[in-house]
């Protein structure tokens, strides 16, 4: 973990703190590919490569860094289902989309930001009147 510059905001005030939480992939040497292996299902597709997922903690400027092979799912880092306090935001891509995982965070009073993912359906409960 290192710490750089916070931001500040005062729409970053609403919320006691904001994680932002993304990956890439970096292809590597074909040589590396039994410790790193990547999709390579295509001909366009690396043998070899790191997945490098970052989380950055927009109030404090905390980042942490976690590198796994290349072939992994975002839902595969230990980031993706880190629990947050009550109060904070998460903000990610469709490829850390986990409706279970966004309930436990509601109900720990945390929030999300995220695309609407195609075909997801929601019900909304409404109270008698």
């Amino acid at each position: 973990m290192v710490r750089a510059q916070a931001l500040t905001n005062p729409l970053f005030a609403r919320f006691s703190g904001i994680y932002i939480l993304d990956s890439t992939t970096i292809a590597l040497l074909a040589a590396l590919a039994e410790q790193w292996p990547a999709l390579g299902n295509r001909p366009d597709h690396p043998e070899a490569a790191v997945k490098v997922f970052v989380m950055l903690e927009l109030r404090t400027g905390q980042v942490w860094v976690e590198l796994r092979a290349g072939n992994s799912s975002d839902h595969g880092s230990e980031l993706s289902a880190m629990p947050l306090p009550a109060g904070w935001l998460r903000l990610a891509d469709l490829g850390f989309y986990d409706v279970a995982y966004f309930i436990s965070l509601a109900m720990a009073g945390a929030y999300v930001l995220t695309c609407w993912r195609a075909q997801t359906k929601s019900i909304a409960a409404l109270g008698s009147r």
